[in-house]
C-alpha cells in the first residue's frame, strides 16, 4: 500500500472538516463542545451495533496524530502538532452522507484495493457522480475507516 503524503493527510482532514466529522481543525485555541473520547465513550455505551466500534475509530485518530507526528492527548483527544495547531476527527457518524465520505477518502489511495464488503472503487466513483450519495453498509465504512488507518501506520 502507498503512503499517503503529507499533502493528501490535509487533503483529508479538509475533506472530513468540510463534512461536518472534524471537531476542530485550527489553531489550538480553537474550543469545542465534545472530545473525542466522550465521543468513543458514548459509541462503547450504544455497543457496536449503534455505530463504529470504539477501538476502530481510535486507533484510526492515533494513527492520523502519529502521521502528523503530533502529540495525542489521551485525556481529551486532542492531536496537537509542533505547529501548535489541535485536531480532533469523529469518523463515528453513520449517516449517508458521512459514510460515503469515508469510503471516498479511503479510495483517494490510487493503491487501495477494494475494500471488501463496499462498492468497488469503479462503482463507488460511478454512484458518487450522482446526486446522492451510494449506499454504504456499516460493515463497509468500517472496513473503510480499517484501511484509511493502515494507510496511514505505513
Amino acid at each position: 500500500m502507498k503512503m499517503i503524503s503529507a499533502k493528501s493527510i490535509a487533503a483529508v482532514a479538509c475533506a472530513i472538516a468540510l463534512s461536518g466529522l472534524v471537531s476542530a481543525c485550527s489553531s489550538s485555541d480553537t474550543t469545542t463542545s465534545e472530545s473525542v473520547s466522550s465521543e468513543i465513550t458514548t459509541v462503547e455505551q450504544n455497543g457496536t451495533d449503534a455505530g463504529i466500534p470504539a477501538d476502530v475509530a481510535q486507533a484510526f485518530f492515533v494513527a492520523y496524530c502519529n502521521k502528523q507526528q503530533g502529540t495525542l492527548n489521551e485525556a481529551t483527544g486532542d492531536c496537537t502538532t509542533a505547529d501548535g495547531s489541535t485536531s480532533k476527527i469523529d469518523v463515528t457518524q453513520t449517516d449517508p452522507s458521512s459514510a460515503a465520505i469515508v469510503v471516498s477518502l479511503a479510495y483517494e489511495d490510487s493503491t487501495q484495493a477494494d475494500i471488501a464488503g463496499c462498492p468497488t472503487a469503479a462503482e463507488f466513483k460511478a454512484a458518487a457522480s450522482g446526486d446522492t450519495p451510494p449506499a454504504i453498509t456499516l460493515d463497509c465504512q468500517i472496513a473503510a475507516i480499517q484501511a484509511m488507518t493502515a494507510a496511514l501506520t505505513k
